[in-house]
């Protein structure tokens, strides 16, 4: 058996192990707003996956409800081309907010701004964007209550 030294006995009240990148962490995003502003901006970081012209992926973002009072229970952003049956669809690009209702597969979409490229980016870049973001996804939310 072997001994041990009683003075060098740490005093602290260490109570399990220290998750260092938990603490470095950003806070989690809580306020709608602070959610769509962090949605235009992984909008805006995807501008190289939107053409110009023709056929492109579906360019989104989305996010968690924080508000216990709507409805919906996930939001999303998205920049889409127009179904080919319309006029002139190959340069026009959609801005639309999403509002999904699950487990059941229920949305409610709004189009907020048409334009060719440029139109939708500076759309991104107004300083009112994100308020009529919001209220458009507030009224979405009630839609899907009606369904």
């Amino acid at each position: 058996m072997t001994d041990f030294n009683k003075n060098n006995i740490n005093h602290s009240n260490f109570q399990g192990r220290i998750n260092r990148a938990a603490a470095k962490a950003p806070k989690e995003i809580k306020t709608m707003e602070e959610q769509i502003k962090k949605m235009v901006q992984d909008l805006l970081k995807q501008e190289s996956y939107i053409t110009e012209y023709g056929d492109f992926s579906l360019v989104y973002s989305e996010f968690k409800n924080p508000i216990k009072d709507l409805i919906a229970t996930d939001f999303m952003l998205k920049i889409s081309k127009p179904p080919k049956h319309i006029e002139n669809n190959e340069k026009k690009r959609y801005l639309e907010v999403v509002a999904y209702k699950l487990p059941a597969p229920i949305k409610s979409t709004r189009i907020i701004a048409v334009g060719e490229k440029d139109d939708i980016l500076k759309k991104l870049k107004e300083p009112d964007i994100i308020k009529t973001i919001e209220k458009a996804a507030r009224e979405l939310s009630e839609n899907l209550n009606d369904v």
